[in-house]
This record gives C-alpha cells, structure tokens and sequence, in this order.
C-alpha cells in the first residue's frame, strides 16, 4: 500500500515537474517579468522551490490520487472531482476571485 502511493508520489512529481518546467521557461521571460518587474529575482531561489513542490505535489496525491484508490472504480474522473476542491487546485472555489458586491 505504502509503495502504490510512493510510486503515485513519484509519478505526480514527474508529470508536474515537466509541465511546470515547460510552463515556466516559455512564460516566465514575457509574463512573469512584464507582469512584476524588480520585484522577481535574477535566479530562482531553489530552496523555498524546491519545499513548495514537495508540499504541493503531497497536496495532489493527498487530496486527487489517494480518493481514487480508496474509491472502488476509481478513475481520474475521481481523482479531479476530489482534486478540484483542494485549496491549491487551479479550478478551486477557494482560488476563484470574489466579485465585489
């Protein structure tokens, strides 16, 4: 059971890596530097990096992979239902803006 979600882990992080590499070389240079200017650093501080993408690729695996295993059938359907309510998901109702009333 351990080793099905350390493989899970594993897997999560090398799909997230490559996305993010792709997603950070072609937009960081035009968006992120045209969008906040002096207040991004010459060089990426690997550190405080590479903490956040063990805490957020555990919150994948917390909170998309592990209601998929547990539920009987379970697919990645399950998986985005569950992982679509994480705090830290894009689509979550808790990272959308709130509309001025």
């Amino acid at each position: 059971m351990l080793a099905r979600y350390a493989l899970a882990y594993l897997a999560t992080g090398i799909v997230f890596a490559a996305i993010d590499a792709v997603w950070l070389k072609t937009m960081a240079p035009t968006f992120y530097r045209g969008a906040m200017g002096s207040l991004l650093a010459d060089q990426p501080r690997m550190g405080p990096a590479v903490a956040f993408y063990l805490i957020y690729i555990a919150g994948i695996v917390l909170f998309a992979v592990a209601p998929a295993f547990a539920h009987p059938g379970g697919s990645w359907k399950t998986a985005l239902g569950y992982g679509s309510v994480w705090p830290g998901a894009p689509c979550s109702p808790a990272r959308r803006p709130r509309s001025a009333i």
